[in-house]
């Protein structure tokens, strides 16, 4: 798609859907899913002002095409807990970052170790609602070595 100034025509939006739409259901027919990684020109808007992350979501087929969501998107995306129960079973990997609280990227020094006293999210509760509603079965740490060593070490104090 055509980002000009952060925006999207609604026709680009809709023919990437359709082109996302077949690729998933020829991954489909070999037993493969086709799962979107949202980092690109889905934090861009419409003219209308809407999130075309949040768009997608009525024109992709749930069936086939899935999400992975991408935790440093979060200030743009919003609430990982809320995409998940308002889109249930459309995520299938999580990529986890923590990131500093207050931040309105997920860039530059905005990383946190997961579970720090720095981190905006409650991963109990981000991690519950990704295995119950959002339907993710598939979770990487995506993080510089030593925020990986620390964000490890707290998953490990968790049971969920």
């Amino acid at each position: 798609c055509t980002i000009t100034n952060g925006v999207v025509e609604l026709d680009e939006l809709k023919k990437a859907a359709d082109e996302y739409n077949g690729f998933g259901d020829v991954a489909a027919k070999s037993n493969m899913i086709m799962t979107l990684h949202n980092e690109g020109f889905e934090l861009a808007k419409l003219p209308d002002g809407r999130l075309v992350y949040h768009v997608l979501f009525e024109y992709l087929n749930p069936k086939t095409v899935f999400m992975q969501y991408q935790m440093s998107t979060a200030p743009t995306t919003g609430d990982p807990v809320s995409l998940f129960q308002k889109w249930p079973n459309r995520f299938r990997s999580l990529h986890l970052q923590g990131l500093r609280k207050g931040a309105v990227t997920g860039g530059g020094n905005n990383q946190v170790a997961l579970g720090s006293p720095d981190d905006m999210f409650d991963w109990p509760k981000v991690l519950t609602s990704a295995k119950t509603s959002g339907g993710i079965t598939n979770y990487f740490v995506e993080q510089n070595w030593d925020l990986f060593v620390q964000s490890i070490a707290y998953l490990k104090t968790l049971s969920i």
